[in-house]
């Protein structure tokens, strides 16, 4: 584990089959960080928690959706917190959903995102997945 972490979050970028991102608006509660900024779904994972485990907790959660199987994407660092960042495509009306957590949920496509606050540093994640989406969408089409 890398020096000087706090916490642990699992976080799932949720993506369509026309490659927007679900987000969820966080609630304004002062006593967060980011309030009122859009954000990846997850949260803390628990001690002696697998984060694979913590993130399927946590769409159960927020969203309840039973998902059996996710992919982790990747693994970073922000501030003292470290980062399981998972992959989920889902096709699903975000009105269909029954929010436990946070305002609301609303699917952005990339450019969207772009104009919108999102918080932490899942803006700048968001694009690597995009700008590897579009590489391995390139190679394909070769």
């Amino acid at each position: 584990m890398i020096n000087n972490i706090k916490n642990k979050v699992a976080k799932v970028i949720i993506y369509n089959d026309n490659f927007d991102f679900l987000l969820q608006l966080r609630d304004g509660n002062p006593k967060i960080e980011f309030p009122f900024y859009w954000n990846l779904i997850g949260g803390v994972v628990e001690k002696n928690e697998l984060p694979t485990n913590a993130i399927l907790r946590e769409i159960w959660e927020e969203l309840n959706l039973n998902i059996s199987n996710i992919d982790l994407f990747l693994e970073s660092k922000y501030k003292d917190t470290y980062q399981y960042i998972y992959k989920l495509n889902l096709n699903i009306d975000a009105n269909r959903i029954k929010l436990n957590e946070g305002i609301s949920l609303g699917w952005f496509n990339y450019h969207e995102i772009e104009n919108i606050e999102v918080a932490f540093n899942y803006k700048e994640i968001l694009r690597r997945f995009w700008d590897d989406y579009r590489i391995y969408s390139s190679r394909g089409s070769q």
